[in-house]
């Protein structure tokens, strides 16, 4: 327990404030770190094709184009980006042996955001294609220190440690790593929020990239209301954020007729959480190793972040309604997210950034007794860079 004199030697330490030029110096910085990053993950034979780890269970189902790309195969099924990756070839989903390439298709490709965007970069050409959508999170990370530093407008230390405590989070760094879709989701989720007047828009973009970003519907709804528009506006605007993603649903569900399954992703609150803290206490010491030890920080910084929601109130604030939002979904989640602890960061990332950017607002006391407990689990490290 912190000492009331340290707690206040801390809160001084964070109302320091620094000259306002420093801000941009300092995003600067951060996008150098980005850059320098994004050259450590050119491999010298596979380029950034690398991070999209496909692997040897569908490379016989590979279409032509991506076979003939020169890419390493790893051991076992690989990781999800390959599959956003081979819908950049061709994003239409009207071939098919793309559906034959990669598990659960239908899903996949509601989740098509991203692949035309690589696909409009790569101008027909598979290699180029690939590895552009193998960097479009570094595009989106570069994006949100814009985000970020816009938004707070650090000049006091407690914004800047904010401000680095969203942009180099375990769960960013993450979804640049193996080029998913959860950061490039959160920022356009989080620009829709900085950026009323063109809600829609993001928001839109948002749920094609990911469609959990469909569950912040109501927020937008809510937020309209909340400056006076009519009910007829405000079911409008929604109408029309949701409009492209149902158009694309459907034409995806037409090209992939496959029945849309609903896995059990919801349960008793904290229930799953708990239990994997419990099988690891149970299979110790077996389980004494940095994965799984890890997994306790990361469940105390998620559980605060939740906690920090219920307790500091604000439901007029745009970014209070996004964060208990995704505070509700993540204590109702079910075990899946919990069987790693880069998943369940990932998912977490609209919350860890609602949070953060809240924090950076509040009293240096309040910011003190929050920040580090509800970001010691969240934090950079360096297994978040294996390259």
């Amino acid at each position: 327990m912190i000492k009331p004199h340290a707690l206040r030697a801390f809160a001084q330490l964070a109302s320091y404030t620094l000259p306002p030029w420093l801000r941009w110096v300092a995003a600067s910085i951060c996008i150098v770190l980005i850059l320098s990053a994004l050259r450590c993950a050119w491999h010298g034979e596979y380029g950034f094709t690398d991070m999209l780890r496909y692997g040897s269970v569908f490379e016989p189902y590979a279409i032509r184009e991506v076979k003939h790309v020169h890419r390493r195969i790893f051991e076992g099924v690989g990781y999800d980006g390959q599959f956003y990756a081979t819908l950049s070839i061709d994003p239409t989903l009207r071939r098919e042996d793309m559906t034959k390439t990669m598990d659960r298709p239908q899903y996949r490709g509601r989740r098509i955001f991203l692949p035309w965007c690589a696909y409009l970069a790569g101008r027909g050409n598979p290699a180029r294609t690939l590895s552009a959508y193998a960097i479009v999170n570094f595009a989106f990370w570069i994006g949100l220190v814009l985000l970020v530093f816009l938004r707070i407008r650090p000049g006091r230390l407690q914004e800047y440690a904010c401000a680095l405590a969203i942009i180099f989070s375990a769960g960013v760094t993450g979804s640049v790593m193996y080029a998913l879709t959860d950061l490039p989701s959160a920022v356009l989720l989080f620009t829709a929020l900085t950026i009323p007047v063109m809600w829609p828009l993001f928001l839109s973009a948002g749920i094609l990239t990911r469609e959990t970003t469909l569950m912040y519907a109501p927020v937008f709804f809510i937020l309209e209301k909340l400056k006076g528009a009519s009910t007829l506006s405000a079911v409008a605007k929604t109408a029309a954020a949701l409009a492209a993603p149902i158009l694309w649903y459907a034409y995806c569900m037409k090209r992939i007729p496959e029945s849309m399954v609903m896995e059990q992703i919801f349960g008793v609150p904290f229930w799953a959480m708990f239990h994997r803290l419990a099988s690891i206490v149970h299979h110790l010491p077996q389980t004494l190793y940095p994965a799984q030890i890890l997994f306790f920080p990361v469940a105390i910084s998620i559980t605060a972040q939740i906690f920090y929601f219920f307790v500091h109130r604000k439901p007029t604030d745009p970014l209070w309604l996004a964060g208990a939002f995704t505070a509700v979904f993540i204590a109702f989640m079910g075990y899946g997210p919990w069987l790693d602890c880069s998943w369940i960061l990932r998912y977490a990332l609209p919350l860890t950034f609602a949070f953060n950017f809240l924090l950076a607002r509040q009293t240096p006391r309040v910011f003190v007794a929050w920040f580090f407990i509800g970001n010691i689990g969240c934090m950079i490290s360096p297994l978040s860079f294996p390259w």
